[in-house]
């Protein structure tokens, strides 16, 4: 279902109302579910968009590359079409974007075996690797960043390695390759990985916070704050500041000059789902707890776009991992709050069949939740809608049972300023179910190595419709076909019934089983009935009897008289003439 929108948001400051609006169910696609991805806004003037790389689900490493811009997630290069040319499966990889080179470089990442510390760039749509001499060492989870002269570099620091956390800082230039400048750089923060970080364009300052340093099989998660701009790295002193944590959520706000801080992982091993504002040289925290629908999570995306996204925000957050442990693919903006808006009400099915339950659902966006719906279904009779005060209903449609039939659906909502707003008419089609009008074998009765053919006649249904015989000879193969030839290898009398499912789901099965009977090789020929060797046999014995007949009468007919004396010839009466 294709969905537009004609609200125009002026972007403004946030105000103190400011807060999440789940952009989910108004995209058509979307990544799978993931948590630590690399991400970057690609500032190339042919990009312009969120790039985000890789990650990891429950059972492995990713290797996929998705941006967003406007109101849409684009794949931009799957790893299984081309994976020689884009950096392997990982997660826990740092990306920035370079302008020297004009693209996103990304470093590092692990997949589920081995650690990395190869460099890739993106430019103009495809991956390729840097040939670089020297490096960083293969690590996971570092911070890593660009600023703008008088830095004039990309920078990265920190991470962790198959032992321990690091500290170290290091420079990419796009002549000169990786170096080394931790000795250059003032002391640096404590070794760590899973910072949070974010890059104040105005400023040219990076803000570091937080993180898990560990050494020696000890651990302990922090929430102290640095900074990190030409004079190096500078620890802040704050009067607040979030809990401790590592894999916070940070990305910097152009419109307030502040950098947003959401989630992350606390020290019980649960997710944080407060927001932060550091600006100021201090921090403020925006909200205790995650907005009633946004669960908490860490390892998400959260990147600023500096051009308003539809519909209206520059801040865009995606997937993680979240506090019930489960890995997310929604898409959030963060900003002021958006005028109140409805999509066209879209089914669990692209399309059903009569008798088969659907869900219909349009949630309401924007506006001062809570929100109170009204449906309209027409015909109501044909839908079979339990209509309620919801974003989704149950419906379970009776239609017809010879042809396909057609309702009708709006849905309006009002939130709690009274606002109102009302979705477009979506029309729905309603399928007769699936039924088996004809299930015949041809012949019933074969011998070994005969051949059947087995014909099915159906109506209704949705799509293309499977067919799945039981009870067949061993040697004939189910075909998902409404004819075959089926040759049986042994006698036997089989009983085969059939089910017939459609692409919603919706079966129908045959009530009597069909019976084919297979004798053996020396038995009758196939085709051949009883009435045709009755006759055969009928007809064989009147010939029998026939030439018994004749030869009876040949053997038993009176013997011919014996011809005259010639003695006798002319002595007696004359016959007459």
């Amino acid at each position: 279902m294709e969905v537009t929108s004609s609200v125009c948001v002026e972007s403004t400051p946030f105000s103190s109302d400011a807060n999440w609006t789940n952009l989910t169910p108004l995209l058509g696609v979307a990544p799978p579910p993931r948590y630590y991805s690399a991400e970057a806004y690609d500032a190339n003037a042919s990009a312009q968009y969120l790039l985000m790389f890789g990650g990891r689900n429950l059972n492995s490493a990713l290797g996929d590359t998705w941006s967003f811009a406007n109101d849409s997630w684009t794949s931009r290069a799957p790893f299984i079409l081309s994976p020689l040319n884009s950096p392997s499966p990982r997660y826990g990889a740092s990306m920035a974007y370079d302008p020297a080179l004009g693209g996103v470089l990304l470093f590092g990442g692990r997949s589920t075996t081995t650690l990395f510390n190869d460099t890739w760039l993106f430019r103009n749509g495809t991956w390729s690797q840097l040939n670089v001499s020297t490096g960083p060492s293969p690590r996971t989870y570092p911070a890593m960043f660009y600023l703008a002269p008088p830095v004039n570099a990309l920078v990265l620091f920190g991470g962790f390695s198959s032992t321990s956390s690091l500290n170290d800082t290091w420079e990419f230039n796009a002549s000169t390759g990786w170096k080394n400048v931790t000795a250059f750089d003032g002391p640096p923060p404590t070794s760590r990985y899973g910072a949070g970080l974010a890059v104040n364009s105005s400023s040219e300052t990076a803000l570091l916070f937080g993180g898990y340093t560990q050494t020696s099989g000890a651990g302990a998660f922090l929430n102290d704050t640095w900074t990190f701009n030409a004079s190096g790295w500078s620890r802040q002193a704050t009067l607040l500041a979030p809990g401790p944590r590592s894999d916070p959520q940070m990305a910097y706000d152009p419109l307030t000059g502040s950098v947003l801080l959401f989630g992350g992982i606390a020290p019980i091993g649960n997710r944080w789902g407060d927001l932060w504002a550091y600006g100021g040289g201090q921090w403020t925290q925006l909200s205790s707890t995650e907005n009633s629908t946004l669960p908490a999570r860490a390892g998400a995306v959260f990147a600023a776009l500096p051009s308003a996204n539809f519909p209206g925000s520059s801040l865009v957050l995606f997937g993680g991992f979240e506090d019930a442990l489960s890995i997310d693919n929604s898409t959030w903006l963060y900003g002021n709050p958006l005028p109140l808006g409805l999509p066209n009400p879209s089914p669990s099915l692209p399309a059903f069949d009569a008798g088969s339950q659907v869900r219909l659902s349009a949630q309401a966006i924007g506006g001062t939740p809570p929100y109170s719906y009204r449906w309209s279904v027409s015909p109501s009779s044909v839908a079979g809608c339990a209509l309620q005060d919801s974003g989704s209903v149950t419906c379970l449609p009776t239609g017809n049972s010879s042809r396909s039939t057609v309702f009708s659906v709006t849905v309006s909502v009002n939130d709690s300023a009274a606002a109102t707003a009302t979705s477009g008419v979506t029309q729905f089609t309603v399928n007769p179910a699936p039924a088996i009008t004809e299930f015949e074998l041809t012949p019933a009765t074969v011998s070994v190595g005969g051949s059947t053919t087995i014909i099915v006649t159906t109506t209704g249904g949705t799509g293309a419709l499977r067919y799945q015989f039981t009870g067949l000879p061993a040697s004939c193969s189910s075909a998902d076909s409404a004819k075959f030839t089926c040759v049986p290898g042994a006698t036997g009398t089989y009983s085969i019934t059939l089910t017939v499912t459609d692409a919603v789901g919706t079966t129908a099965t045959t009530s009597i089983p069909r019976i084919l009977t297979v004798t053996s090789a020396g038995g009758p020929s196939p085709g051949t009935s009883v009435w045709l060797i009755v006759g055969t046999i009928a007809a064989v014995a009147v010939v029998v009897a026939i030439v018994g007949i004749l030869y009876y009468r040949r053997r038993n007919r009176p013997s011919p008289p014996p011809a005259p004396d010639p003695s006798l010839v002319g002595s007696g009466p004359k016959v007459p003439p």
